[in-house]
């Protein structure tokens, strides 16, 4: 059965019908290494006859030619992973709000299709995402991230989460302590310890003092002679 793309059905229809011809339409769009948004402007171009002219020209490409086409988009594809994964690792774990940000850090270097199939997530939802406004606790997050580090540099770096909670109160910020241990980790905020000093020698003593034998005279006129 042929492949069948219906523009206007796919924006407002929600049978399963249409469900299925939005997943046939991805997974057009995934094996020719484009967007839904391309293909649906194809399609709609080739529906009005702006294409009939297109590739008369060209010469056909051979069964070789394309299949060395399909090998060289799936190494370029397998290489931009690679050279990605290094910089996103650290966040497969995470939530998909985390994902999202690390998407919008490197789409100026990356492609967003490529990225949002490599961290298991969706292109729509990326860009729902970037249309979605700031909620509260993200708006809160740069000055929280201020005031907890102008409150580690005023305790002399030496508070830990519980101290720096009390002291952020006493300066009137209400914040928890989980949220201070995510922020001093995502600003690598560490405590220094210093060692108390230990007397190791007591002057104020009455014990008998060792004779001096040697007095820093260490020749001898033979072996175990002093």
């Amino acid at each position: 059965m042929p492949f069948i793309y219906n523009a206007d059905t796919s924006r407002n229809g929600s049978s399963k019908a249409d469900n299925d011809r939005r997943r046939q339409c991805a997974e057009a769009a995934r094996r020719l290494s484009i967007s839904m948004k391309t293909l649906a402007n194809w399609v709609c171009s080739a529906r009005d006859g702006k294409l009939e002219n297109v590739g008369q020209t060209q010469k056909p490409q051979t069964e070789i030619e394309a299949e060395l086409s399909r090998v060289r988009r799936e190494l370029a594809e397998v290489k931009m992973e690679r050279g990605s994964l290094k910089k996103v690792r650290n966040v497969l774990c995470e939530g998909v709000a985390v994902k999202y940000g690390v998407i919008e850090q490197m789409r100026q270097h990356y492609p967003v299709p490529p990225m949002c199939r490599f961290l298991g997530v969706s292109a729509s939802g990326y860009y729902a995402w970037r249309k979605r406004p700031l909620s509260l606790h993200d708006q809160q997050e740069p000055r929280l991230e201020a005031q907890v580090r102008a409150a580690h540099e005023r305790t002399r770096e030496t508070f830990g989460p519980k101290r720096l909670q009390k002291d952020l109160a006493n300066h009137g910020v209400q914040i928890g302590v989980h949220r201070i241990k995510r922020l001093r980790a995502k600003l690598g905020l560490h405590c220094k310890q210093k060692r108390k000093f230990k007397a190791t020698t007591n002057s104020m003593q009455d014990l008998l003092v060792a004779p001096n034998i040697l007095d820093q005279d260490f020749s001898a006129s033979a072996p175990n002679q002093a």
